[in-house]
């Protein structure tokens, strides 16, 4: 879109001041009326800061110009209304489907709440004649173009007829990019998305190879071939990528298809047999070299990996973000959250599926699930892709249907998910702990955005108020538990778990919560009590017993909590979490075999599961396989930049490997993270003691001891440590911490 501002731009962020008489301009309610121009008014509430809600609100009010031209911001088109906002405001010109000339800005308004976040409020006018003489230019070339894009598809589908499916889909690409630039062509974007995957589903992918027996230090010893089928029949000239992803990174090795319709390549070498995935696939994006359009069509196939006779499966990362609200009014954001959670508690439930919190966390994740939606005339339509790792969209879908049914939508958009990629959903929709109130939800996702703020009265508050518009919704009795735990107020945190579990059962997490308030009281049989209460009503489920295992140990019945975390796995040989936390057992019971068999098959299961992968490595630290912990070391941190103990872990490493700029390095991260890290403070003794530095080396111990270290075994062993124990300092901390000479 093009736009010649030919008019001020005045003043787009002034603060106006509040007093008597003084209240919000009256076009904020009632658009101005004056023959000749057309106004449009954007608004923007709750942003941090002033710059942040002018944008919103311009974005917002540019918005509304593009719909009364016709132009549909869909998911695929915001970058070019993000580019459209920054040229008004520049004063400069850029180009696009449309242009729009003399579009002014008359006033900014704008507000700052008590609680300090930013509200702000714009006007836009445009004479009548220009959109009026620019709709009408759009509409004749959209039925131009429309007209052309429907040559190119049933072209396509001739080709398709005659079995030439790559000459087939180029022209659908072709298709896709008039698409690009024609509003009319909407309806088509999303009817061409369908036929191009229902051709990718037609297309069958078949695992020559047997199963692949993996081991340590393996290389080119399998031939991996996989065969392409279209409607029976095969197909020859496919380009093939082979790509074999180990914890030393990612090797692509290209094939293309012959006459059988058959593909190979040999086995690359294998480092660690627990952090394999070995694939084959074909992208439309690759063959083409061009994007569609953000859907990237590719057909995978995960070859099955063996060790020692055993098959490994491969758990997958999700990570699910909010849905854009790409409708007007603020009062449907509650929306975005609730689609969001509802996503997130449905793949929880399925096997060998994870789910991270956000890309912003730094942690890895095979897929990305975001969209958007749009409310109108009580009618909603939503956007559901799938990014893999590397950005490019797998999958792309529309669920349309009544606002008032969006229980049901949620459920066939998580049915939908399942079926494209594959992967088995259990349970029921009606299990989900929401709440069918829009002002409930709406309270409790703001609740929820304070608590991760830290800011518990207010999430208190919002908590009380989902509840008094809904007393069912479950999760706001949760929410109002963990608040009230946060701010000390037991006995409500307390009263509002029961009242989760009485209305939810299946919410494990309540369960947990109570019981972890009776563990901080020191109530270990009542805790065990509730996390029994808990496996009885859900039999199936696999954290409760780790969390039991958990109350033995505290109980000081460790080998109770081995017997019921080996009964645990013998169930399911494949929950990671159950093998760490044995792991942990073993090693305090100083089973250090059994211990490191443990991590490893937690690290194997689950590569991506930091928890075991740095408790693996501090055992080989224990066992002074330096080298081999830094490793694992440097490959969580590859996953979890901001993970303290891999960066503590390190830190140990590389002291000992004789890397003292690296260990300061790498412990002074660890502290940036996680400053009462008591354990980073007594290796930066370490390394003081080492560089000679005794003054800063007394300060790091003096505060290891006071955050809690009581590893005296290595304070009484460390050889660096040695010509400091007979200094009066030394007997003096030994008296104060019960530790000896």
């Amino acid at each position: 879109m093009r736009l010649k501002n030919k008019g001020l731009f005045a003043a787009l962020f002034s603060i106006l001041l509040t007093g008597a008489g003084t209240g919000k301009p009256e076009w904020i309610i009632t658009l101005p009326r004056e023959k000749g121009k057309v106004f449009f008014t954007g608004s923007s509430a709750g942003e941090r800061d002033f710059d942040s809600a002018k944008k919103k609100a311009t974005e917002d009010a540019v918005r509304q110009t593009a719909g009364y031209l016709g132009l549909k911001v869909k998911t695929y088109y915001l970058q070019e209304l993000k580019r459209m906002v920054r040229r008004l405001e520049e004063k400069t010109e850029i180009k696009g489907r449309a242009t729009i000339e003399n579009l002014q800005t008359e006033e900014v308004y704008s507000e700052k709440s008590a609680d300090g976040s930013c509200s702000a409020w714009i006007l836009l006018s445009c004479p009548e004649s220009v959109l009026s003489r620019e709709r009408m230019r759009l509409e004749e070339a959209d039925r131009s173009q429309a007209k052309e894009i429907e040559r190119l598809i049933a072209e396509g589908e001739g080709k398709l007829k005659s079995e030439e499916l790559l000459p087939a889909l180029s022209l659908f690409f072709l298709a896709f990019e008039m698409i690009s630039e024609s509003s009319a062509g909407d309806p088509l974007y999303w009817k061409l998305t369908e036929r191009c995957r229902k051709v990718f589903n037609g297309i069958e992918l078949e695992k020559v190879t047997a199963p692949v027996i993996v081991r340590t230090g393996m290389i080119s010893d399998a031939d991996l071939q996989v065969r392409f089928f279209y409607q029976k029949k095969p197909l020859p000239s496919i380009p093939v990528t082979f790509r074999f992803i180990d914890g030393h990174g990612e090797i692509d090795r290209r094939a293309e298809t012959d006459s059988r319709g058959i593909a190979r390549s040999a086995l690359g070498k294998i480092y660690e047999p627990g952090r394999c995935r070995i694939e084959a696939s074909f992208s439309l994006n690759g063959f083409l070299g061009k994007s569609f359009y953000e859907q990237e069509l590719k057909r995978t196939v995960i070859f099955d990996m063996e060790a020692e006779g055993e098959k490994i499966p491969y758990t997958r990362t999700f990570s699910i973000e909010p849905l854009s609200n790409l409708t007007a009014q603020e009062r449907y954001n509650w929306i975005s959250q609730a689609l969001a959670e509802s996503l997130t508690f449905r793949l929880s439930q399925v096997p060998n599926v994870s789910i991270v919190k956000s890309p912003l966390d730094d942690v890895p994740y095979d897929y990305e699930i975001k969209g958007s939606f749009q409310v109108l005339g009580g009618e909603i339509e939503i956007t559901i892709q799938a990014e893999d790792s590397s950005g490019d969209v797998t999958e792309a879908f529309q669920i349309k249907g009544p606002l008032e049914s969006l229980l049901k939508l949620q459920e066939e958009i998580t049915l939908e998910l399942s079926d494209r990629l594959a992967f088995q959903i259990s349970g029921t929709a009606s299990n989900l702990p929401f709440t069918t109130s829009r002002q409930a939800f709406e309270a409790y996702a703001a609740g929820k955005i304070l608590l991760r703020k830290q800011d518990y009265t207010g999430a208190l508050g919002k908590a009380e108020e989902a509840i008094r518009y809904d007393p069912k919704f479950s999760s706001a009795h949760t929410l109002r538990a963990m608040t009230a735990g946060m701010k000390g107020k037991r006995e409500l945190a307390t009263a509002s778990f029961r009242k989760a579990i009485s209305l939810a059962p299946e919410q494990v997490e309540n369960y947990i919560g109570l019981s972890s308030l009776c563990i901080e009281e020191k109530d270990f049989e009542r805790a065990r009590e509730i996390i029994v209460e808990g496996i009885e009503r859900n039999k199936d489920d696999y954290y409760l017993p780790v969390m039991l295992a958990l109350i033995y140990k505290q109980q000081g019945r460790k080998h109770q909590a081995v017997e019921l975390l080996e009964k645990t796995i013998q169930k399911t040989k494949y929950f990671a979490p159950a093998w760490n936390e044995l792991g942990l057992l073993y090693q305090s019971l100083g089973k250090m075999n059994e211990a490191e068999t443990s991590f490893s098959e937690a690290v194997k299961i689950s590569p991506r599961y930091v928890a075991a992968q740095n408790n693996l490595a501090a055992y080989y630290l224990k066992k002074h396989l330096d080298a081999l912990a830094l490793r694992i070391s440097q490959h969580v941190l590859d996953m979890d930049p901001k993970n303290s103990f891999a960066w503590n872990n390190m830190g140990l490493a590389s002291l000992r490997l004789g890397r003292n700029r690296e260990a300061f390095y790498a412990l002074y991260k660890a502290l940036s993270l996680k400053p009462d890290l008591a354990e980073a403070h007594y290796n930066l003794a370490l390394c003081c003691a080492v560089s000679g530095k005794t003054t800063e080396m007394w300060e790091y111990l003096e505060e290891a001891l006071a955050l809690g270290f009581s590893d005296f075994y290595r304070l009484k062993s460390e050889e660096v440590l040695e010509k400091h124990r007979m200094e009066p300092r030394w007997r003096a901390l030994a008296e104060k911490h019960g530790f000896f000479k």
